[in-house]
């Protein structure tokens, strides 16, 4: 340890007193020592004083030896020396141009703490002037590798606020800010993702966001994350900015790294939210040429935004798929097929609406994809929505149109005969009572082909149905009958319940019906359809239809399905006796059969 004199600092002393400041400037810099620290911090805080009191220039050698000081062991000297060249070469112009380029190209070397002070120099210069900036921009950039992530983030939070005021003087740098991408701090990766993305917005072309998308695979993970994360931020807040990378966005769906599946399928999904369509074209023209992969990703993603958006959305995909090419429609097929088991209110919806808005022009196109639907997804609820309908709206005006429609219900009823039962089964009883009725005529009625008519109405016999036989092409009462009576396979116990009145004044009345398995095996596809007395009461169901459906049923369990109604008119002074019938249809050890249960009912 060196002891210091005062009298070496009493000649410096006295010339800072009189003011004399280069003299003392000389002095202090002839006093400093190659080995005692000691007196070289003071000497630094003697030309601190000094360089506060007056401008002035260090010559070379001087110059020299406070750059040497800066690479000192010593955390003061280190802090002293470098506060001391700053303060130096922001005194003019002149001076911080000549030292810009040491600077600049020393800030990776020094310590972290004397980095620091650089940085926040350089901010505080800041606006600089034209021959500056491109330098400390890039300066700056090469800080962001720092390993102090203070300093990380304070040089983004700089660059933020440049952004806001001169969006223009970073434009040149998006090569350089791809070094953002690689953070991997959390906080500090937040910030960078901020800044990179009003970065994009500000500054990018479509050029410039196709190549960093396409730079993906030559990334790691952080930063593929962090692009595809701008992709869907960017996707949702400007979409004509990715219009031209959609192919490439919907590759990365077959990446060989599962993350980026995922992460792609993410945002594709959050820009599909917000803007439906925008990839409908690109994905149907890579399913076309068969160029995707992975499009259990793709099924998945349509499904979402068909959920999410109802019936117009699903139209969308509809229109858009072909049915004469393979795999759109198998594709399509797959969506409908996932969402008729997932969301069977929504599919209903879907059904409805479709067979509503194409029948009356009903094509061929039309035609193909319903029959595909029906094709690959034999659903007794789906296809008793399209037959209810389809079979009520003919003929149509158009010839080739009507066949259209005619032949679809018939395909229907190829595939499951069951679709007639009840309101064929109902009119033949109606119109047996005054005679006979020509097959000709049912068919025609009920707008099927005759073979469809007989099978039908065989089965309806054989299930008891109808009281009928078949005298060549005739339905007649048979001259006598003979029944067997079996124990039932199901037991329905109802109850009722009147609600509170609406502000109409008419009750509100609702029917559950309690069906048990009282059979010796377990019953499948329970169809139970209503008919009941109009002119007394309306029915509540939201989507209009009486059918209820029990996907199966085991001994000796029950099931509660039930039906709202609302009267038609005011309460009654005398009792009204009527009554309401439910069909029952079901499968049991792979064979089809029926029940019918009649309801009394008393308005009081």
């Amino acid at each position: 340890m060196f002891k210091i004199s005062n009298e070496i600092f009493e000649s410096l002393n006295q010339k800072i007193k009189s003011k004399d400041y280069e003299s003392a400037r000389d002095e202090a810099f002839q006093l400093f020592s190659a080995d005692n620290d000691q007196r070289n911090k003071l000497i630094l805080v003697k030309l601190e004083h000094i360089l506060a009191q007056k401008e002035m220039k260090f010559n070379e050698e001087q110059l020299k030896r406070i750059i040497s000081l800066m690479d000192h062991y010593d955390e003061e000297i280190l802090e002293r020396s470098s506060d001391i060249y700053l303060k130096y070469i922001s005194q003019n112009k002149n001076t911080f141009t000549k030292e810009l380029d040491y600077a600049i190209t020393q800030l990776s070397s020094f310590e972290s703490i004397i980095r620091e002070k650089f940085i926040d120099f350089f901010i505080a210069q800041y606006p600089w002037d034209k021959e500056s900036t491109e330098k400390i921009i890039k300066g700056l950039i090469g800080c962001f590798k720092d390993e102090l992530w203070q300093n990380r983030l304070k040089i983004v939070d700089f660059f933020n606020e440049i952004l806001l005021e001169q969006s223009n003087i970073l434009g040149k740098f998006k090569q350089e800010f791809k070094i953002l991408l690689e953070e991997t701090d959390l906080d500090v990766s937040y910030e960078n993702l901020e800044f990179l993305f009003h970065y994009i917005l500000e500054t990018y072309s479509n050029e410039d966001f196709d190549e960093l998308l396409s730079s993906l695979n030559d990334k790691n993970w952080y930063a593929q994350e962090k692009i595809l994360w701008l992709t869907g931020k960017l996707g949702v807040k400007k979409p004509e900015l990715l219009s031209d990378s959609k192919a490439i966005i919907l590759s990365y769906l077959d990446h060989n790294d599962g993350l980026v599946q995922k992460k792609t399928s993410e945002i594709i999904t959050e820009i599909v939210s917000t803007h439906n369509t925008y990839f409908d074209n690109e994905i149907f023209k890579l399913l076309q040429k068969d160029k995707l992969e992975n499009l259990t990703m793709i099924e998945d993603i349509i499904k979402k935004s068909i959920v999410e958006n109802g019936y117009n959305r699903f139209l969308q995909i509809y229109r858009k798929t072909s049915p004469v090419i393979e795999t759109t429609l198998l594709c399509f097929i797959s969506i409908v097929r996932s969402i008729t088991s997932t969301h069977t209110e929504i599919s209903y919806d879907i059904f409805n609406h479709l067979i509503q808005d194409i029948y009356k022009d009903f094509s061929q196109e039309d035609y193909l994809k319903l029959r595909e639907i029906i094709e690959k997804i034999p659903r007794y609820d789906i296809y008793l929505i399209l037959y209810e309908f389809l079979s009520t709206k003919g003929p149509l005006d158009d010839k080739k149109t009507d066949e259209r429609r005619i032949k679809i219900i018939n395909f229907m009823l190829n595939k499951m005969p069951e679709l007639g039962y009840t309101r064929l089964a109902d009119y033949l009883n109606d119109k047996l009572n005054n005679g006979g009725i020509s097959l000709d005529k049912i068919a025609t009625k009920f707008s099927m082909n005759s073979d469809s008519v007989l099978i039908i109405i065989q089965k309806l016999i054989k299930k008891g149905l109808v009281n009928a036989v078949i005298n060549e092409n005739m339905i007649e009462r048979p001259i006598f009958k003979t029944s067997i009576k079996k124990a039932p396979d199901l037991r329905l116990l109802k109850q009722w319940s009147i609600l509170p009145k609406a502000k109409d004044g008419k009750s509100r009345i609702k029917l559950f019906v309690r069906i048990t398995n009282i059979g010796d095996e377990d019953i499948d596809e329970i169809h139970l359809v209503m008919d009941y007395p109009a002119e007394f009461l309306k029915n509540l169901s939201t989507d209009g239809s009486l059918s209820r459906f029990i996907p199966s049923l085991k001994q000796e369990k029950s099931e509660v399905v039930s039906w709202e109604f609302k009267s038609t008119k005011k309460l009654y002074e005398d009792p009204i006796v009527s009554g309401i019938k439910i069909v029952i249809i079901y499968r049991k050890n792979n064979k089809v059969s029926s029940l019918t249960k009649k309801l009394d009912i008393i308005f009081i």
